[in-house]
């Protein structure tokens, strides 16, 4: 998928709730959504922290690499309030992140770093 900045006219659009501590719904289309380590709200305030690069997003906070790791990614939707989900996506799937097409999709994401 092109980056945003290629595009001649930006088409994406993505939304991003956080349901827990490390549980997020997300959903989209003709875009890519990722998640980085972020740190405390004192360290982001510090500035001690150096955002990484490579596939697996990390970042350096207060000396020490921290890098994402999906969880668990579930496809599904809603139904009567409560989420069923469909599908369980594999790591082949979200390696570089969650890609959406122009088809509708809900995402329910479980994130940690190591």
């Amino acid at each position: 998928m092109a980056n945003a900045n290629q595009n001649r006219e930006p088409l994406g659009r993505a939304l991003v709730a956080q349901l827990g501590g490390n549980q997020f719904l997300v959903t989209g289309f003709n875009c890519s959504v990722d998640f980085r380590p972020a740190g405390a709200e004192q360290q982001r305030k510090s500035g001690n922290i150096v955002v990484g690069t490579g596939q697996t997003p990390s970042a350096l906070i207060d000396g020490k690499w921290q890098h994402r790791q999906f969880l668990r990614v579930e496809e599904g939707a809603y139904e009567n309030g409560a989420f069923k989900f469909q599908r369980i996506l594999n790591g082949d799937q979200t390696d570089w992140g969650l890609n959406f097409s122009s088809e509708p999709e809900v995402i329910r994401v479980s994130v940690a770093t190591y």
